[in-house]
């Protein structure tokens, strides 16, 4: 009996390590838009903070409603803009190219 061997297909390491610096430019990429965000996303949350401590505002029930649910949405979306810093962060320590 013969033994058939299958072809293995090569890895050619130059576009292994090309397509890896792309990823790596797309996740730094995308770590500085979600710094920009989380940078924005605090301005919006300090400037309705602000709003609602300002009597004139305090006293419109419906405006208070309004800046307080703004508020909730910003501080959550705030809570996610840093999981995704994180698990950013995390990938480029654990992947970044050693020079």
């Amino acid at each position: 009996e013969a033994e058939v061997k299958v072809a293995e297909p090569k890895v050619n390491e130059y576009t292994l390590k090309k397509e890896r610096r792309s990823e790596i430019r797309k996740k730094k990429s995308a770590l500085a838009r979600c710094e920009a965000d989380i940078e924005e996303n605090e301005i919006k949350v300090a400037e309705i903070e602000e709003m609602l401590s300002d009597p004139e505002i305090a006293a419109d029930y419906q405006r208070t409603i309004e800046l307080s649910k703004e508020h909730e949405e910003l501080k959550a979306q705030g809570e996610e803009l840093l999981i995704l810093w994180e698990e950013l962060n995390t990938w480029l320590d654990e992947n970044a190219e050693e020079n």
